[in-house]
């Protein structure tokens, strides 16, 4: 047993030798980093999100941080989204980076400050309402945020930005482009209204009571349901009625 356990000892040391050498072997030295992406935008500029991941020429490869670099690349770029960072052995490092999209409008305390959000619920940025990327978003009312900060993401605690994070699941889930699809989205203490690009409006009664995304995609389906050339696509309001299931009428409830 003496004999047994002296050879183990001696494989210990032996695996820390060769781990340690192959840790200072100037071979897994950093010597390229690149960034790579699958669109263009004036958002990537290379050298800025090398320089913003901390990731050094010289650096041991195998000492690398994936996490720690791509919060801080995003920390520092707010539209941009880190996909991964991938090793490539011996000496090379690729940082693969997405561009997000801002999708809502949501309305800061401050008058006139407008919070661009995506899909996540990650503030991009804060615009007024002159501006081209307030125009093309989903403004969102009924709501405001108090002192939004640029690169922080909205919690899904609270009622309302969940409700917003599901919507956007729903709009990825059907295929659309949520600004594109959505116009407004506008909340009030029993209601949400969901107004679509085309002209008609998405009731959704007790919002916060009931599964928003079942009653979404219900009434996209009903929406859908209607001939293209339908006036009933271009106004008025799809609801659910006790009696008649997801119904249309041309004026809101009473």
């Amino acid at each position: 047993m003496k004999g047994n356990g002296r050879i183990i000892v001696f494989l210990v040391i032996v695996v820390v030798l060769v781990v340690f050498v192959l840790l200072n072997m100037t071979v897994f030295t950093i010597s390229s980093i690149s960034v790579e992406n699958e669109v263009y935008s004036a958002y990537i500029d290379q050298a800025s999100i090398i320089d913003a991941s901390g990731i050094t020429k010289g650096k041991n490869i195998f000492f690398l941080s994936e996490s720690n670099s791509s919060e801080a690349i995003e920390k520092a770029f707010p539209y941009l989204k880190v996909s991964n960072i991938e090793r490539k052995f011996p000496s090379k490092v690729v940082i693969h980076v997405d561009v997000r999209q801002g999708t809502m409008s949501i309305p800061a305390a401050e008058e006139n400050v407008y919070a661009i959000v995506d899909g996540d619920l990650k503030i991009l940025e804060l615009v007024s309402i002159d501006t081209p990327v307030y125009a093309s978003a989903t403004h969102v009312t009924g709501v405001s945020l108090e002192s939004p900060v640029i690169g922080t993401t909205l919690s899904t605690d609270i009622n309302y930005n969940a409700c917003l994070y599901t919507l956007s699941q729903v709009a990825k889930g059907e295929g659309l482009e949520f600004a594109g699809f959505f116009a407004a989205i506008r909340f009030e203490t029993d209601n949400l209204y969901v107004t679509l690009r085309t002209g008609v409006t998405i009731r959704i009664d007790n919002w916060k009571s009931v599964d928003v995304m079942e009653h979404l995609r219900y009434a996209l389906a009903k929406y859908k349901s209607l001939d293209e050339q339908d006036y009933r696509r271009r106004q008025g309001y799809i609801y659910f009625d006790s009696s008649l299931g997801w119904n249309w009428r041309s004026d809101d409830l009473d």
